[in-house]
């Protein structure tokens, strides 16, 4: 039986494309600095890489406030404030942005109020959509959020040869101005607000959704998805520009050419989940991680690994991120019938924490080798994904 969208929803889809894309170039956009951030500040790398996942902390706390009070007084309100909190905060870095301290700090409000683009676009296309529908319209939706990953560092390389990386902060001003304008215009899409919900609701219902096996499940292989790709964006950024010794506007191409495969992967998603099935396709992406960890190893051992290798080898990222999250989102919004925004601001939030935790150790680690240490999380990645999808696929 062929899925098809009507108008009303092709727009939502739209919509909620445009937002998430706002969300996640937050931190593609300023990859191509932090290196020089690190020598502009006169700080360690791990600093800087602490710009990203900060802004990761920020949107997943930010998100447990954004479902519920989207439950409670509508979607489009509560988008439009997480909008204008993302858009002050990148005025004052703009301005201020001459201590690392305040950096970090902008940083972590600027993820708060972009959580509402990251938690509740999820949450706007399941008040339309629903199973199979549903995991086939985020596909679309985040096919072209995929161009953040591509054109994030494109665009961030290109301010930087005009400017500096301090103008990466008015490019996120501009969208997030021009994203309130766009948000303004849709109906809400809450038509069922529970204007009676309460802090103790909140808690119970929390309570119950946590408690659950498959959620949990699903919010591990998300998770692990998640920090896989973000651990990929931070640690590529020194490795191409100082490992490989690229300069910044090449790694900006090099990396928007490589991207393109996560738009392939999204597109090849849908197709993916008709014929197989999510639990194979998620299956699907495990593989892809474990067989780009261990390339990267075994060339790297045979002292054989250039930056065409390297690149070649990362496309697999792309995939295992995009096989493994896509299809447990669609997991962790049928796990437990309770109110929508309550559901995935808990799943969005979780997957964010969980990846700020996974990302925070990993930039702690003083590493000499970056290239091996990455390669050998993403095979514990694969290792621990095997592990999980057993649970679920004979729910323990």
């Amino acid at each position: 039986m062929s899925i098809s969208f009507k108008k009303a929803e092709i727009f939502i889809v739209i919509v909620a494309s445009i937002v998430l894309f706002t969300g996640l170039l937050g931190t593609d956009i300023i990859l191509p600095a932090l290196p020089i951030i690190s020598k502009d500040l006169l700080i360690n790398n791990k600093y800087s890489e602490y710009i990203i996942t900060l802004y990761i902390l920020g949107a997943g706390i930010s998100i447990l406030f954004y479902g519920p009070l989207s439950d409670k007084y509508g979607r489009k309100p509560v988008i439009l404030v997480g909008l204008t909190i993302a858009l002050l905060s990148n005025l004052f870095l703009f301005f201020f942005s001459y201590n690392i301290n305040f950096i970090l700090f902008f940083r972590f409000i600027s993820g708060f109020g972009s959580g509402v683009c990251l938690g509740l676009m999820r949450v706007l296309m399941s008040d339309i959509f629903e199973g199979k529908k549903f995991v086939i319209a985020a596909s679309y939706a985040t096919t072209f959020t995929g161009l953040s990953i591509v054109v994030g560092p494109l665009i961030g390389s290109y301010v930087m040869s005009l400017t500096s990386w301090r103008g990466c902060f008015i490019v996120l001003m501009f969208l997030m101005s021009l994203n309130i304008i766009i948000v303004s215009r849709v109906p809400e899409t809450n038509l069922y607000k529970n204007t009676t919900l309460a802090s103790k609701s909140f808690f119970k219902v929390y309570t119950e959704v946590v408690l659950n096996k498959q959620f949990l499940n699903y919010i591990c292989l998300s998770s692990i998805g998640f920090s896989t790709i973000n651990i990929y964006t931070i640690s590529s950024s020194f490795i191409i520009q100082e490992t490989f010794r690229i300069d910044t506007l090449t790694y900006g191409k090099l990396v928007a050419a490589n991207g393109f495969m996560l738009i392939i992967a999204r597109l090849l998603l849908p197709k993916s989940i008709k014929r197989t099935g999510i639990s194979n396709s998620i299956r699907i992406g495990i593989i892809s991680l474990l067989m780009t960890g261990s390339l990267l190893i075994l060339f790297y051992s045979l002292n054989i690994l250039n930056i065409i290798w390297f690149l070649l080898f990362t496309v697999g990222i792309f995939i295992s991120y995009t096989f493994i999250v896509l299809p447990s989102s669609a997991g962790v919004m049928s796990s437990v019938k309770v109110n929508k925004g309550i559901l995935g601001s808990l799943y969005g939030a979780s997957q964010m924490i969980l990846s700020f935790l996974i990302l925070y150790i990993f930039s702690s680690i003083n590493a000499s080798n970056l290239i091996l240490i990455t390669s050998m999380v993403y095979i514990l990645f694969a290792l621990l994904s095997f592990c999980v999808l057993y649970l679920i696929e004979h729910q323990f």
